[in-house]
């Protein structure tokens, strides 16, 4: 079954054939990221595309800061184009800079996960074949120990008043006197950057992403959030992320719009950020959202400016979704996503279903294509539940250096997510599980989200978490792990109880265990292979 499409009025549509498979694109589409900085400068260089702490940068200055990086990595470190560079910073200027900076002289971003351990990016600079490493000097202690094992890479700049030995500071790079570089032809099937999943089921694999891709991706988020020259968007989740990344900075250049950025998400610092800058758009995860709205101050910020709230990278449970329409009554919300390998925006939930629909994620966003299938790949009908396939503009080119990853993920264009859902009556996509965390008791199917909902309704529950753990008689049972929210307590029995009220008997959690926090991998999503062993 296909879930249903975002209505296309006003888009112009037409189709590239891609590996000979035909895909909708933008016809109107800039063709390189080089391109999209480029334009946006030519429209308005005068116009603030970024705020961040004290400062407030021009799309000139942008440029100019980009274009001193572009030509000192030619000039001083010998990039081309394909060569991989690889960034490693908080949230900062420095960040965009250096993307940009690097994928308009045809080189490859790697932008590697603040959260990374030495030996997890030692792997991802490895495995890219990285030749520059430019970073901030708040990670040095990370990469130190790494240094020898890492013959390829041939420069390092690192931030801050102290170079190391063997080490370049970072305003060699900005600080390079000349702003011209050799502009290599960008084709828009050439890579721009690689980013590597969470690897939640194992070693992290790296999605080659183009400027297609990038673009296409962007132009599908400035579609469905009306984002404008006007538009003020919120950056708080990492900017290692694709969403942050792919769906919000390059949108918001694409637009001339402006970034507040925010160096760390932390909760009264957001809400009065957001309420001085007149913030209009904000994307963040569904835990910011409830920190936020359990903040016993919030009624004092005047967040009226706010025109949509998203929330990505985990399904909004419904409880949330009702107390958002009532804290941010002129917003509307959007619950939104899709994969890393799909570059980020892939399917939305129209704001006027937003409570209308309660549990859905929505349609499928212009140009994109979500299919129900069964284990061999067969369409499945209405109501029936499967694996979710993607196929669009914004679905990457394969896994870096990973064949065989390659084949088993992608087929003929399509994504294999490996995400369970189905399509209503009304064309509507819910997305049930991931396929291996799907728990079987006693041959019933259980889909987590449908229990951590149940749980997440409980006026006492922050987060929550659930895991199949074995059983010999049932072959396994629903474990939940809970953080409750300040101050709460909570017994096992009545959490079940609770349950018992809003989940058939058999979806109970048999296991209740209360955390201080959820363990969660260096991409911020939680790891459940280690809940299952948590006590």
């Amino acid at each position: 079954m296909r879930a249903r499409r975002w209505p296309t009025t006003g888009l112009n549509i037409t189709e590239k054939v891609i590996d000979g498979v035909p895909i909708k694109v933008y016809a109107d589409r800039p063709l390189s990221l080089r391109e999209v900085l480029r334009n946006a400068v030519s429209a308005s260089p005068e116009k603030v595309a970024l705020i961040y702490q004290d400062q407030r940068i021009t799309y000139g200055e942008f440029s100019r800061r980009a274009d001193r990086v572009s030509s000192a990595l030619q000039k001083l470190c010998g990039i081309g184009k394909g060569d991989r560079v690889a960034i490693l910073f908080s949230n900062t200027v420095e960040f965009c800079v250096c993307y940009f900076a690097i994928t308009q002289i045809g080189a490859i971003c790697l932008p590697l996960n603040y959260r990374l351990n030495s030996q997890e990016a030692e792997y991802q600079l490895q495995d890219t074949g990285a030749r520059v490493l430019i970073f901030e000097e708040i990670y040095w202690d990370r990469i130190q120990p790494i240094l020898p094992h890492l013959p390829q890479l041939k420069s390092f700049f690192i931030t801050g008043s102290l170079t190391p030995p063997g080490l370049r500071n970072y305003k060699e790079l900005e600080g390079w006197a000349e702003t011209s570089f050799e502009e290599a032809p960008i084709d828009e099937e050439d890579l721009a950057s690689i980013m590597y999943t969470s690897g939640t089921t194992g070693r992290p694999k790296g999605a080659m992403l183009c400027h297609r891709n990038l673009i296409c991706n962007a132009m599908t988020l400035s579609y469905v959030m009306k984002v404008t020259a006007a538009t003020k968007q919120m950056i708080l989740t990492p900017l290692f992320h694709a969403s942050a990344l792919h769906s919000q900075l390059i949108s918001s250049v694409l637009k001339v719009g402006t970034s507040v950025i925010m160096k760390e998400f932390k909760t009264k610092e957001s809400l009065e950020l957001m309420a001085q800058e007149k913030v209009t758009l904000v994307i963040a995860v569904p835990t910011m959202y409830w920190f936020w709205v359990t903040h016993p101050e919030f009624d004092r910020y005047d967040l009226s400016s706010i025109e949509y709230t998203i929330s990505g990278a985990a399904p909004a449970a419904p409880e949330l979704i009702k107390l958002l329409a009532e804290k941010f009554p002129r917003s509307k919300f959007i619950n939104a996503g899709g994969q890393t390998e799909s570059t980020s925006f892939t399917f939305a939930l129209h704001p006027h279903d937003a409570l209308k629909k309660l549990g859905s994620i929505g349609w499928a966003t212009p140009c994109n294509e979500i299919i129900v299938v069964d284990e061999k790949g067969k369409e499945l009908l209405l109501n029936e539940t499967g694996e979710l396939w993607f196929k669009g503009p914004a679905v990457c080119k394969g896994y870096w250096n990973n064949p065989q990853g390659t084949k088993e993920t992608f087929t003929n264009g399509w994504l294999r997510t490996g995400d369970v859902g189905k399509v209503d009556e009304d064309g509507y996509l819910f997305l049930l599980d991931r396929k291996k965390d799907m728990i079987i008791r006693g041959g019933e199917n259980i889909y987590c989200i449908e229990v951590e909902n149940a749980l997440f309704s409980h006026p006492k529950v922050l987060e929550a978490a659930v895991v199949g753990v074995p059983d010999k008689i049932f072959g396994e049972q629903v474990k939940a792990a809970i953080v409750l929210k300040p101050g709460e307590t909570a017994t096992e029995e009545e959490i079940r109880t609770f349950c018992l009220k809003h989940l058939a008997d058999y979806k109970v959690p048999k296991y209740v265990t209360f955390l201080d926090a959820l363990p969660r991998n260096p991409g911020g999503k939680v790891v459940k292979s280690i809940l299952r062993e948590t006590k």
